[in-house]
């Protein structure tokens, strides 16, 4: 009698632990492999993101580097020109200069 008490705990122990295993492999086991991709989907998202911001800074530092030589080669374009008006206008009033020298000479009293 004693033997078939313990048979019918053993079984009965044996079944918990059986519903208790295919419980877990049946809830449990597709929660924890949800809980899984989603981690994995937030990592991955992180990862793109500072991917994203790293080529935005390089790109925006590109394009700094772009507007400061374009500014520079505008500056020194406006300096040229500055420089060639001054030319020309020393020229032009060395000739002045000379075309008028002579024009007050002989000019009447």
């Amino acid at each position: 009698m004693h033997v078939a008490i313990a048979l019918v705990l053993g079984v009965l122990l044996f079944a918990a632990f059986m519903v208790g295993l295919f419980w877990a492999l049946v809830v449990m086991v597709p929660f924890y492999a949800c809980v899984g991709l989603a981690i994995y989907f937030v990592w991955k998202s992180a990862r793109t993101q500072a991917n994203v911001t790293a080529t935005l800074q390089r790109e925006a530092e590109r394009q700094r580097s772009f507007n400061e030589q374009e500014m520079r080669a505008w500056n020194a374009s406006i300096e040229k020109n500055r420089r060639n008006a001054t030319k020309r206008e020393r020229a032009l009033r060395r000739f002045d200069q000379t075309r008028d020298a002579p024009q007050n000479a002989t000019s009447p009293p």
